[in-house]
């Protein structure tokens, strides 16, 4: 019976990994790059996802916290996950090393996207997105302190040239804002998660050893489950509502659902699947380097969402975003 289900669940993933290339099958580069740019297309509309569902839990009225949001994502992500690594690897149990090494990776994951959820009430879409592409530059500097990692001097520029188009968006062009360091309470919110997701990546390369990847990221979407519930449970009883701290389910906004499932299957999963691809083929800096693409894709969307919000004061940042994207990818 094992091995049928072992040769079902080889079949699915199979397939999965017949759209998304295996660096085995030799996929072209430019077909790589088309799959990375889907994954921050897909990253980026969790942006403005993630604004309605709070936008809508507000109005409705219920006290669902970005904590709680984020432990149904984390838990459904590893109820998904776990037959695959189940039938495909076994599920065995981390020795205590182990384990350390998957609570501390958690730790960056969880606070980045509670820090995301929460940020989104008092802050812009557009401010967060700008904001994002500040991961990268935090990701460079950690590797130099971790794993002792150069960066190239075209890498430098492009990461420069990033960081300059995100203060230009968060800012609007506005240098005398710049000056005053005229922040919303939600930007300071998300930059302190952007600090933290920045040590994820170096962390991963330090730590890794010879497991499977699928199996280290199952495990480290565990303990973010472990580490989310234990703080909701904390929060909840030392405000006095430890036996009723989820709301009422029936009364929830769709929004809320189809926000989960979208957080989920794209953002969490599929990206899963395209992040490795992309660092298996092109390598971890120019692969991550996509993510200064996410304001540009946040403004689209924002453009269509809310076209009163909109700016084109911001275009000057885009457009230094891109040149520093492109200037990371023309790097040999």
């Amino acid at each position: 019976m094992r091995n049928r289900l072992t040769f079902e669940f080889d079949l699915m993933f199979k397939v999965i990994l017949m759209l998304l290339p295996t660096p085995e099958n030799r996929p072209s580069y430019r077909y790589v790059h088309a799959l990375l740019v889907l994954m921050t297309l897909l990253v980026a509309g969790s942006f403005p996802l993630g604004g309605m569902m709070m936008q809508s839990l507000s109005q409705s009225g219920q006290s669902l916290t970005p904590s709680q949001l984020m432990l149904l994502r984390f838990v459904l992500a590893a109820l998904i996950f776990a037959p695959y690594i189940y039938f495909r690897f076994g599920l065995v149990l981390p020795t205590v090393a182990r384990l350390r090494v998957y609570v501390a990776l958690a730790v960056p994951l969880v606070v980045f996207f509670c820090s995301m959820f929460t940020s989104l009430e008092t802050t812009s879409v557009l401010n967060t997105g700008a904001l994002f592409t500040l991961v990268p530059v935090f990701s460079a500097l950690y590797a130099r302190w971790i794993n002792r990692e150069r960066s190239s001097a075209r890498r430098n520029v492009g990461l420069l040239l990033g960081t300059m188009g995100a203060i230009w968006i968060v800012f609007r062009g506005d240098v005398s804002a710049l000056l005053a360091l005229q922040l919303h309470p939600g930007d300071g919110i998300f930059l302190f998660g952007c600090l933290f997701l920045g040590a994820y990546q170096p962390l991963v390369k330090r730590w890794h050893t010879q497991e499977p990847v699928a199996v280290m990221t199952f495990w480290v979407l565990m303990m973010a489950s472990v580490l989310l519930l234990i703080f909701v449970v904390f929060t909840a009883t030392a405000s006095g509502t430890a036996l009723a701290f989820w709301p009422d389910w029936q009364q929830l906004p769709a929004t809320v659902y189809w926000g989960l499932l979208y957080l989920v299957v794209f953002t969490t999963l599929l990206s899963f699947f395209l992040q490795q691809l992309g660092a298996l083929t092109l390598g971890a800096a120019r692969s991550a380097a996509y993510s200064l693409l996410t304001p540009v894709f946040v403004m689209g969307m924002s453009f269509f969402l809310e076209p009163h919000a909109f700016s084109w004061i911001v275009l000057p940042g885009i457009l230094l975003v891109v040149m520093g994207l492109i200037f990371i990818q023309r790097e040999r």
